[in-house]
């Protein structure tokens, strides 16, 4: 099992599942995780995923999976992923300019998704409806700033 993470030494926001076979979406996806103050972990396939949430039971808040995986697709993974940790949030990527996937997406049409490709600012505000706000960024995102930052007050700023 491969699981892409380097390993951090503080333990930081909640724990997100990145799960695509394409490494380079998994790693820019990833990092513009981190910007939000997340910590990440990735897997290139359903199966990792299912191995990697069952050896740990409820550490994962967020999982997001590709709808277009190989052999097990992401949306059932998230319900398999569901049936181990119903508390779990999800979130599919969806390429809506693919037919095979806008097929498939109807199946899944219930779970929240997001449009690929992912922009920082779909993905802030993705993250904000998941979990009601995300902690402060961590650092500044190659990919460009956030939509809006937070202030310890619980403001935010644009």
């Amino acid at each position: 099992m491969s699981h892409e993470a380097r390993p951090r030494t503080a333990p930081r926001g909640p724990l997100v599942l990145v799960v695509d076979e394409e490494l380079t979406r998994r790693s820019i996806l990833s990092r513009m995780i981190r910007a939000f103050g997340y910590s990440v972990r990735n897997c290139a396939t359903s199966r990792d995923a299912l191995q990697f949430l069952r050896e740990h039971p409820r550490e994962v808040r967020l999982l997001i999976a590709d709808l277009m995986l190989p052999g097990m697709d992401g949306g059932e993974l998230v319900e398999r992923a569901l049936d181990l940790d119903p508390t779990l949030r999800v979130l599919l990527t969806v390429d809506d300019e693919n037919p095979d996937a806008v097929e498939l997406h109807a199946g899944y049409h219930d779970f929240p998704w997001v449009r690929k490709p992912i922009t920082f600012t779909a993905l802030a505000n993705r993250l904000d409806e998941l979990f009601g706000r995300r902690p402060a960024p961590a650092y500044a995102s190659p990919m460009g700033p956030p939509a809006r930052t937070w202030r310890r007050s619980g403001q935010h700023q644009r």
